[in-house]
């Protein structure tokens, strides 16, 4: 599948330029400077037109991509935010998140492991940090083989997005 993002090569059709993308021996991956992250969080998070609505949509996405992987055409579960219980539960009965996975994939910007599948809809990295759009924390609950592990996410007082691990175990 194309991804608009990979590849070697760029072609701009007014030009009718191609470049090609070489990395010299010696280069330095390009990174996020830390005291910067509040800002770039901040692009992140206000690019859709209705957050509260993006939000919704992409913790959806997320858990019908992990059914699509296990096979299970089961409903996900979603509980609406109302006056008396304010928060918008989503919950999946797919593949499930180990604790690894939480740190090293779910809590990093641009990393997914959905990137070469044509079946499932995410593969940029971004829309599981989506709470970020309407508040400042959010909790992720995640089960892989029989593995517990309780993730809050929450802004610095920068604003740069932190993950914590509150809970872990069988």
């Amino acid at each position: 599948s194309y991804h608009p993002y990979l590849g070697a090569t760029v072609q701009n059709p007014t030009a009718q330029v191609t470049t090609v993308s070489n990395v010299a021996t010696g280069a330095q991956v390009m990174g996020i400077d830390e005291a910067g992250m509040g800002t770039v969080l901040s692009i992140l998070s206000n690019m859709y037109s209705d957050g509260s609505l993006a939000v919704a949509r992409e913790y959806i996405c997320n858990a019908l991509d992990s059914h699509v992987e296990a096979g299970n055409t089961d409903p996900v579960l979603v509980t609406s935010p109302s006056h008396f219980t304010p928060t918008l539960t989503v919950q999946d009965f797919g593949v499930g998140l180990s604790h690894d996975e939480v740190l090293n994939v779910y809590a990093k910007y641009g990393a997914s492991t959905k990137r070469n599948s044509n079946t499932q809809i995410g593969a940029f990295g971004i829309g599981a940090k989506s709470a970020f759009t309407v508040g400042t924390q959010f909790v992720v609950t995640a089960v892989k083989d029989g593995e517990l592990t309780v993730a809050l996410f929450a802004l610095d007082a920068n604003g740069a997005p932190t993950v914590n691990i509150v809970q872990h175990g069988r």
